[in-house]
């Protein structure tokens, strides 16, 4: 099922994750979620970069390599992979790491190859597995359960197919919500998610 209008974009994610970090973090399963900073990061010259990198503000705990995914690519998670080991190598972690990826449509997971490279004796092998969030198998209530911030990402749980009405009013309500929770600077750049869904 191919949801049709624009959805989102990495810059909408990235702006998320800076002002509500804990209720992303929160989303892909990082407890406690408080004591992380987020930025973007670009490695070197080379063209792999994932959306988001969290990092323990302490020390302790996961660093989180995540990336939003609103659109079908077989090689996401290689991208996530290679994004995950570049970062390690060229900052000298090797500390836990959490590679995770939001889907907004389960069809894009369900495109999504396997990370399963090996030779051909089948003796050596790399294998991954990440933290899988798929939104639209949330309910708005699900998400705003888990942290209310995160009412900017309930346009990926309605149904394709909802009135228009009555997806306008949810509109209407995300933005009030948005509003409410964010601080004033903040709130223009969050309430301009839920708008993308046209």
């Amino acid at each position: 099922m191919t949801k049709s209008g624009t959805r989102g974009s990495d810059e909408a994610f990235y702006r998320l994750a800076k002002t509500a970090t804990e209720a992303i973090l929160k989303l892909v399963g990082v407890a406690p979620a408080d004591q992380y900073c987020i930025h973007a990061d670009t490695l070197k010259s080379k063209r792999i970069s994932p959306d988001i990198v969290a990092i323990p503000a302490t020390g302790v705990g996961d660093i989180v390599i995540m990336e939003f995914q609103g659109y079908h690519d077989p090689y996401i998670r290689y991208r996530v992979a290679a994004a995950a080991f570049l970062y390690c190598m060229q900052e000298q972690r090797s500390s836990a790491l959490l590679p995770a990826i939001i889907f907004t449509e389960r069809s894009f997971q369900h495109t999504a190859l396997s990370l399963d490279i090996s030779d051909t004796t089948g003796q050596y092998r790399l294998c991954g597995r990440f933290r899988e969030i798929i939104l639209e198998d949330y309910t708005e209530g699900q998400l705003l359960a888990l942290d209310p911030r995160l009412v900017v990402l309930a346009p990926y749980t309605v149904p394709t197919n909802m009135d228009k009405n009555e997806l306008e009013l949810k509109v209407h309500g995300w933005g009030d919500l948005v509003r409410e929770l964010y601080p004033q600077e903040q709130s223009h750049a969050q309430v301009d998610l839920p708008m993308l869904l046209n």
